[in-house]
């Protein structure tokens, strides 16, 4: 957080007093993130400050668009909204009374893009909530036969949970990267849905509007809603033609109010050296303001 101050100078008359009282000495600016380079958050998403201060907002990555829109639930309440914009960009606003404002961005909220501003005078906001998965990920060498990537994922909770499934190789930073995966999904009754290049999934707007489209459009993906209560799901990853190489096999949360969470991922696979060992990966959230118990 950066805290600029802007001391005044000593006022000499009884009207200057008044004018400099307008303006406190102990205005603030203080800097928040809009986005990042892991996941749609707000970063620090919670802020407390006093009447008079102004929070600037941050765009941080370029070609993700955020709003920074005051309300609770989706609902706006007029007082701020500072539109749609990608990186470079920033957004400003003087809070002058005291309470707790609630803001969220506008294409990220199921994802749980979310903040506050609590201005002295009011009273704190309650304790965030206990963190969960985002996303988890695996990545290794995609082989042939029974040694395809095959990555394994449990929901938990109550509510049925909207997810993409990806399958990421040609956009990967790395040297022997599968050229063109392919993407299976599997549940408890069998395959739920296949893909090869998500540009020409049915949905493949929906992909587009969950924000995490992949990269390339060689890459695939599947967007669903799945049923939770401990369920299990396989996602499998080929190479078209059984050509080999390097590819991410991962998983989004796309509706982290849903009463249901990812709660676990597992991969078989043939672990070898250099580019070629397993990397598992996860994220939490969504305010980073609470904790998760995890096991690996």
């Amino acid at each position: 957080m950066k805290i600029l101050t802007n001391p005044t100078s000593l006022c000499t008359a009884a009207v200057i007093l008044f004018l400099c009282g307008l303006t406190p000495a102990s205005a603030a600016t203080h800097t928040v993130e809009a986005g990042g380079v892991d996941a749609p958050v707000f970063t620090p998403a919670s802020v407390s400050i006093q009447p008079g201060d102004t929070v600037t907002w941050v765009w941080k990555t370029v070609g993700f668009f955020h709003t920074v829109t005051s309300g609770a639930n989706g609902t706006p309440d007029g007082l701020f909204d500072s539109g749609l914009h990608t990186s470079p960009f920033t957004f400003s606003f003087t809070f002058r009374n005291p309470g707790t404002f609630h803001y969220y961005c506008q294409p990220h909220l199921a994802m749980g893009m979310v903040g506050s501003v609590t201005v002295a005078g009011a009273p704190p906001p309650p304790p965030p909530s206990a963190a969960k998965l985002l996303n988890i990920s695996t990545r290794m060498l995609v082989q042939t036969g029974d040694n395809v990537l095959i990555g394994g994922f449990i929901i938990t909770g109550n509510d049925p949970k909207k997810v993409i499934v990806r399958a990421i190789a040609p956009s990967l930073p790395v040297p022997g990267k599968l050229a063109n995966p392919t993407l299976e999904l599997v549940g408890p009754s069998g395959t739920i849905a296949t893909n090869d290049n998500w540009m020409d999934a049915s949905n493949k707007q929906a992909i587009i509007d969950s924000t995490v489209p992949p990269p390339n459009d060689l890459e695939s993906a599947i967007l669903t809603t799945l049923p939770a209560r401990n369920a299990s799901y396989t996602a499998i990853v080929r190479g078209v033609g059984d050509t080999t190489g390097v590819a991410l096999i991962e998983v989004y949360d796309l509706d982290q109010p849903a009463d249901s969470q990812l709660a676990n991922i597992s991969t078989r696979g043939i672990v070898k050296t250099d580019n070629n060992v397993m990397i598992g990966g996860f994220i939490l959230g969504p305010d980073g303001g609470g904790a998760a118990n995890v096991l690996l």
